[in-house]
């Protein structure tokens, strides 16, 4: 299922806060497989679908402040969830020309509950 379509549905029965992640700096495999529209009913998710392009089981842990699985490589992991009842403007944005772009349509605002930094041996 689409996350548009688990918001709109929270937002029309006015109950359900819905766990979120944002992940950064991980494979570009993921970033790929993200963009993949996995029909609902199917009998595979996300996860194993990374692991399938990968060509090898794709590790998870649980996240710290939400109940939900986080590509145990990732170095950047926002969690957090967001409230039917919260919305916020998109926008305005500077275009590369100078210029501003109209503001966007509301959209969901996350309520961030944590913030996990992966410690990098190598990093700068």
């Amino acid at each position: 299922m689409s996350s548009v379509y688990l918001l709109t549905l929270s937002q029309l029965s006015g109950r359900w806060r819905l766990l979120v992640m944002s992940v950064l700096a991980l494979m570009p495999i993921v970033l790929t497989e993200s963009l993949v529209l996995v029909p609902s009913g199917a009998s595979v998710d996300e996860f194993e679908l990374m692991g399938a392009l990968m060509d090898e089981p794709l590790e998870v842990v649980t996240a710290e402040t939400v109940d939900l699985p986080v590509p145990a490589f990732a170095e950047i992991a926002s969690e957090g969830y967001l409230d039917p009842a919260d919305e916020t403007n998109d926008g305005p944005f500077a275009e590369y020309t100078g210029f501003y772009g109209p503001a966007k349509d509301p959209i969901g605002l996350m309520q961030v509950t944590g913030l996990v930094l992966t410690e990098l041996e190598d990093a700068y």
